[in-house]
């Protein structure tokens, strides 16, 4: 996709603003990241929200799962700097004139249960606000990675794993084999499950790295 490394703000600039906001997203725009990496939960009435945690107490002043909320009654909540939580649409509208890619990453419910018509509604806002061809959709299931690309067509596609995952997989290198037979463009795992000596340089590319949080992390990663 470059040929240089891009370098993509977890959840906007989680460590500068608060997470998932929009003021961190602008932030990332401002500071020259390549993209922002975001989370979609779906409120009751089928409309995509950006937040990390399937409930709303650990980053906004509500309570309770955010798949019994209407988006009116989301609209309401307010995350820690006072400002309302954002939409996907929301996100999608300040992104567009940027040039930034957006990194979304579709979560699920409580107890891992799928959003019913997650996928539609997420590939039917990117495409409404021409951001498809700049979006990478990833998740940790990788069903629902599958179903956005029976869909749409985004810029790529990445199957997450924690370090667990890639241990129980073989290694990144396999791992990497069953994200490609499923049509992905790779796969997202931590800095800390990577062993440079097992890796292909063909498949370096394929490999996208989480948890590079210093200097030190970073020229790992490199």
């Amino acid at each position: 996709m470059s040929a240089a490394p891009l370098i993509i703000g977890h959840r906007g600039t989680a460590g500068l603003a608060p997470e998932n906001s929009l003021a961190g997203f602008a932030l990332a725009a401002e500071i020259g990241a390549d993209g922002i990496e975001c989370d979609l939960h779906l409120s009751a009435d089928g409309v995509p929200v950006v937040i990390h945690d399937a409930a709303l107490g650990r980053t906004t002043d509500g309570k309770g799962p955010i798949s019994q909320r209407t988006s009116a009654a989301l609209a309401r909540v307010r995350l820690r700097d006072g400002s309302t939580l954002p939409s996907l649409e929301d996100v999608a509208q300040l992104l567009a004139p940027t040039g930034l890619l957006l990194d979304l990453e579709i979560k699920t419910a409580a107890r891992g249960r799928r959003y019913p018509g997650i996928e539609a509604a997420a590939a039917e806002c990117l495409a409404g606000a021409g951001m498809l061809g700049r979006t990478i959709v990833s998740s940790f299931d990788w069903r629902c990675v599958a179903e956005f690309l029976a869909l749409a067509t985004p810029r790529a596609a990445l199957g997450i794993l924690n370090r667990r995952g890639v241990i129980l997989a073989g290694g990144a290198g396999r791992a990497l084999q069953r994200a490609r037979k499923r049509g992905f463009a790779g796969i997202c795992v931590p800095l800390d499950s990577i062993r440079r000596k097992r890796l292909k340089p063909a498949d370096r590319a394929g490999i996208w790295i989480y948890g590079a949080n210093d200097a030190a992390g970073i020229r790992a990663a490199l």
